[in-house]
């Protein structure tokens, strides 16, 4: 096989990931506490200019908390790209289609709300789609139907394109929109649409004049009968041509070729064989490139933490003028509490984990945090409906699990830690016998107060031991 720059496919549509791309600039774009899309900075200020729809921040663009069901975001949003539209400030919006797509961080979850089909590329929200790979076999060779898209298209006139291919509008289910496409595209019939074969799906992060396109497309392959021809219906495709499977490749390789058209046909000359490690050293890359994990990318992402917004002032100087100067000027110390009670929140989640499920890995953990950080102090844990609420009782019950810390398994536990238990297991014994020998009394106040200047240093820890313990 000729060598061809298959790389120039995979990249042209996840330009978004390299280096030059608008990817360090932007913001996330969030939906009560998920995001659900990525804000250009070009894009930013027409959006930031409604107020009561989006609240902005410097590291992020929310919508508003005050918009709570499907409707009513959906509503607003509308009259938002409704506005845009008419001061035709975003070329996206020529293209306007009067057809949604939902907004959502996965298919298997509610829609958070539907968006005119051309603006959701304003707020980088993945969108998803079907493409139909048409094909016949003859004579021991294997043909593809390509289709010559129509002048008049407002994305990609006269590019070469799939057989067909379509975006998963609001309501629709991915069967149901290949046939509609099949039909609309090809005039394929019933009996043929129902030999169509889901193979699978591409995703890729593409950007340009218009917007980001996360996209997640669904794939189906259709076997036609050698002497079948498709007809368009829609007026979406200027012609259709037989192309042998040098042909196609040749094709895709070129700026003729539709970017994300380009990158299916690629995933089926894969699939089907064309394409393999033997014949193209990129083999391995181009298969990861065809496949850019956006369930996880939007899921594993959150709201950025007080701390890093803290740090984020101080280097930008701790300006007067910040966007939120009001909370990190007036509010330093407000801010340093959030920052306080996230720790506590996320050492809360810990001893969690570790009531529902003790093991040394949890445990491993706990040790970390209470060596870095001497203030922390001891939650009351339940294991095996038992409580523990004092540091000895949580070490006597739990002593098991330290050991086993020392053990080498697959994470290459240190002995360090079992030395460290050791130590900690005599200073125990040894306060608990001073405590037992000569026991005393204190009211609540008096222990808060003890408690209050340990916490501040202001106090000495007698025992000789940390308040952790």
């Amino acid at each position: 096989m000729p060598a061809r720059n298959f790389i120039h496919v995979v990249d042209r549509c996840n330009n978004f990931l390299l280096s030059g791309s608008s990817k360090l600039k932007c913001l996330p774009f969030f939906v009560s506490d998920k995001q659900v899309g990525i804000i250009r900075p070009d894009i930013l200020p027409h959006l930031q200019k409604y107020q009561d729809v989006f609240i902005t921040s410097p590291t992020m663009l929310k919508l508003s908390d005050d918009l709570k069901t499907l409707k009513e975001r959906s509503e607003k949003v509308q009259e938002v790209l409704t506005d845009l539209r008419e001061q035709k400030v975003l070329v996206t919006l020529n293209g306007w289609r009067n057809e949604t797509f939902d907004i959502r961080t996965s298919p298997k979850e509610k829609a958070y709300m539907e968006v005119e089909r051309s603006g959701i590329c304003l707020f980088g929200a993945i969108s998803y789609g079907v493409h139909i790979n048409g094909y016949i076999e003859t004579d021991n060779q294997l043909m593809m139907w390509i289709a010559r898209r129509s002048p008049t298209k407002p994305t990609y006139p006269n590019k070469l394109d799939n057989m067909c291919a379509g975006g998963l509008a609001s309501g629709l289910k991915v069967r149901h929109c290949a046939i509609k496409e099949c039909e609309e595209e090809a005039s394929i019939p019933k009996e043929l649409t129902d030999k169509l074969v889901g193979v699978g799906c591409v995703s890729y992060i593409l950007e340009d004049k218009r917007g980001v396109f996360p996209e997640c497309e669904y794939l189906f392959d259709l076997k036609l009968p050698t002497d079948y021809q498709p007809v368009n219906a829609d007026g979406e495709v200027g012609a259709f041509e037989l192309m042998s499977i040098e042909q196609v490749m040749d094709a895709i390789v070129s700026d003729d070729f539709k970017p994300n058209s380009a990158l299916i046909i690629l995933d089926f000359l894969v699939r089907h064989g064309f394409v393999t490690p033997e014949n193209e050293k990129n083999y391995a890359y181009l298969v990861e490139m065809m496949h850019v994990p956006l369930q996880s990318y939007f899921a594993n992402s959150t709201q950025i933490s007080c701390r890093d917004i803290y740090k984020q002032w101080q280097e930008v100087g701790k300006q007067k003028d910040h966007p939120e100067a009001t909370t990190l000027r007036n509010g330093k110390r407000k801010l340093r509490s959030k920052i306080r009670m996230e720790q506590a929140i996320s050492r809360q989640n810990l001893y969690q984990q570790i009531m529902d499920n003790p093991n040394s890995q949890l445990f491993y953990r706990l040790i970390n945090r209470n060596r870095s950080n001497q203030q922390t102090s001891t939650n009351c844990l339940k294991i095996d409906d038992a409580y523990y609420f004092v540091p000895e009782e949580q070490r006597r019950s739990f002593s098991s699990y330290y050991e086993d810390l020392s053990v080498l398994k697959e994470n290459i536990y240190e002995n360090c830690y079992l030395n460290l238990w050791k130590i900690r297991q005599q200073l125990y014994e040894q306060a608990m016998d001073k405590e037992i020998k000569d026991p005393e009394q204190f009211t609540e106040t008096e222990v808060m107060k003890a408690i209050g200047k340990l916490n501040t240093k202001k106090s000495a820890d007698e025992s000789e031991i940390t308040a952790e313990h």
